[in-house]
């Protein structure tokens, strides 16, 4: 049995493959800030700098549109302002972006949530 660390990790894998599927260009993952918060991806596509949280789940017993709240989302915003400055990324339009990947079946099952949550 996977531990919650293994699985999140699988699952930010198998988010990243999807993304880059789609012609999305990954520039990192698991970018932290200290005291303010992560991202679990970061990607490039088009005009847009796409955030990432992912969630994965092997059990449906709690309904993913409860696993994103609002103190979550706003640790996510504040870590993308940061990274934005850091990297000069002013002419990019920022999206935050949500995929939930399920592994209760085995096989995973990806939704992608685009623009799930604004700043």
């Amino acid at each position: 049995m996977q531990s919650q660390k293994q699985l999140g990790n699988a699952g930010e894998r198998i988010a990243a493959q999807y993304l880059e599927s789609l012609h999305y260009t990954m520039i990192d993952c698991n970018f932290a800030v200290h005291d303010v918060g992560e991202i679990d991806l970061i990607a490039r596509h088009d005009m847009y700098l796409i955030c990432v949280e992912v969630k994965t789940r092997v059990s449906l017993a709690v309904p993913f549109s409860y696993l994103v709240p609002w103190s979550k989302q706003r640790k996510i915003i504040r870590t993308a302002q940061y990274y934005v400055q850091r990297h000069a990324l002013h002419t990019l339009v920022v999206r935050f972006d949500v995929i939930f990947v399920d592994m209760s079946a085995g096989e995973p099952v990806i939704t992608h949530i685009q623009n799930a949550f604004m700043r």
